[in-house]
């Protein structure tokens, strides 16, 4: 299963940073700039095929809970994106929670993932992931970084 969820990951890896980075495109730039308006549909656009890509992963999934080959804790793994719906996504722009003026986009996004660690999957402090507060699940999943 990890190396499906792998591949999926690898094919929609940017519709997946998006779902957790989303920012708003107000339509008067859409309307006013061609590159913002181009942006914004590719990024429905990726997020409708990953939606798509994810529901084909999920019979699979359900299909080795009932074989055994994984159990319900799996939804816990900390490699196991739960796809945000577009309601669950908390918006974010430079400068919203962290520091008011960076430097630049990079600074920016190095400041709001290390204060919301679930933007990235907890990859950088697998420690505070929910699933590793649970002491039944330690050692059980596959480390973040076999993936």
């Amino acid at each position: 299963m990890s190396h499906r969820w792998a591949e999926l990951k690898a094919k929609h890896l940017q519709a997946l940073w998006e779902a957790t980075h989303s920012f708003p495109i107000p339509e008067s730039l859409k309307a006013a700039v061609a590159y913002f308006a181009t942006l914004y549909q590719g990024r429905k656009q990726r997020r409708s095929r990953l939606g798509a890509a994810w529901k084909k992963f999920l019979p699979y999934v359900l299909r080795c809970l009932e074989a055994g080959v994984c159990d319900l804790d799996i939804f816990l793994d900390p490699y196991f994106l739960h796809f945000p719906r577009r309601k669950e996504t908390s918006v974010w722009y430079p400068g919203l929670g962290c520091d008011a003026q960076p430097a630049n986009l990079f600074q920016a996004l190095r400041a709001v993932d290390a204060a919301e660690p679930w933007r990235n999957q907890y990859r950088a402090q697998i420690q505070d992931h929910p699933g590793s507060q649970l002491p039944r699940l330690s050692g059980k999943f596959v480390p973040l970084g076999d993936l």
